[in-house]
């Protein structure tokens, strides 16, 4: 019975850590994306962030001595911040459509002077907005290198990762395709709808703003509460040390898991799915 308990914890365990991964996890259709290499990955790792999913369960595994507390506190450290930074992560693809629509906008008004295609971009890099400054030096930087130019801009489109930036992409692949002449003002065109794409998410923004609110109060006092129990009153938990207490841990931890990630998904947007195939990279 013990076996079958402690069994049984720790599958339900490993179902509280793919619910939250399965959830949380990005929106966008797993099969227009390619897996990014190994070494690219351990590149643009943050080792600062993995203190906090490291130190976290060790230090629940040495006060309670209990394995599935020590998985929900792993859990909890990857999940937590991203559920706060909600707000963040929102602000931060509009101030990126901003910039993007502030780019298109001044890109157009470089080829009305007369300029190419390919001169305008280079010569956009000077005043390109900071939110996409990276994006648009990488771009410039394969046009440089003499990458062709419908290449670079798919890969300029994948970096920014969004329907609308995906939208700009496509009026300069046609404008590449046929160097006619109109492309100023369709850009023109483009950073207009940009700007009404940006307005309408900053109204969805401020919407969720009183939802994720109450999502956050809901975090810290689920916090404070299982805080004030494991201080002030560890005969309550005892229980929980039995292998079916275990069980029933994993269980109340799956649960909550998932109504946090419900409530992520509630207060939190995706930008939609693209229309452009993703590049494949070298």
């Amino acid at each position: 019975m013990t076996t079958v308990a402690a069994l049984g914890g720790a599958t339900a365990a490993l179902g509280l850590v793919l619910v939250v991964v399965g959830v949380i996890g990005s929106p966008d259709d797993a099969s227009t994306r390619r897996p990014p290499r190994l070494t690219s990955q351990l590149r643009g790792l943050d080792y600062r962030s993995l203190a906090l999913p490291v130190a976290l369960p060790l230090v629940t595994l040495a006060l309670t001595g209990w394995p599935v507390a020590a998985l929900i506190a792993l859990v909890a450290a990857f999940g937590l911040p991203r559920m706060l930074s909600g707000r963040r992560a929102g602000g931060a693809r509009i101030d990126r459509l901003q910039s993007l629509a502030d780019w298109t906008r001044r890109l157009g008004d470089v080829l009305a002077a007369g300029s190419g295609i390919e001169q305008a971009i280079e010569s956009s890099l000077g005043g390109a907005p900071a939110p996409i400054s990276r994006e648009v030096a990488n771009l410039v930087a394969r046009i440089r290198a003499r990458q062709p130019i419908d290449q670079a801009l798919r890969e300029f489109a994948d970096e920014l990762a969004d329907p609308t930036s995906d939208l700009v992409a496509a009026a300069l692949l046609l404008a590449v395709d046929r160097r006619g002449r109109g492309l100023a003002r369709l850009l023109a065109a483009l950073a207009t709808t940009v700007e009404a794409e940006v307005a309408m998410r900053r109204s969805v923004e401020a919407d969720r703003a009183t939802p994720r609110t109450t999502a956050r109060w809901v975090v810290y006092i689920t916090l404070a509460v299982v805080g004030g129990l494991l201080i002030f009153d560890r005969d309550y938990l005892e229980p929980f040390g039995s292998p079916a207490g275990q069980l029933v841990l994993a269980i109340i931890g799956a649960l909550f898991a998932a109504s946090f990630a419900w409530m992520h998904r509630l207060t939190s947007g995706s930008p939609g799915r693209r229309f452009l195939p993703e590049e494949a990279r070298a």
